[in-house]
């Protein structure tokens, strides 16, 4: 393995952590500043809002780590 694709995977691995930190961090804003939302939305909404946050930090953090 060459030290780019090294350095390659460790960003990834990174990535992986941060995501859903950045993503439940985004979820819990939302829920505490608008908590009638939470609340018409249900667990299920809560679940859909949570994955749809992850994949977009998930996009953001891998766009800013990779250029």
């Amino acid at each position: 393995m060459t030290p780019s694709q090294e350095k390659k995977i460790k960003r990834v691995l990174l990535l992986l952590l941060i995501s859903p930190f950045v993503s439940g961090f985004l979820t819990a804003m939302i829920v505490f500043t608008q908590p009638d939302i939470m609340m018409s939305m249900g667990l299920a909404g809560m679940i859909g809002l949570w994955m749809i946050s992850s994949i977009a930090s998930y996009k953001a953090i891998k766009g800013y780590i990779f250029g």
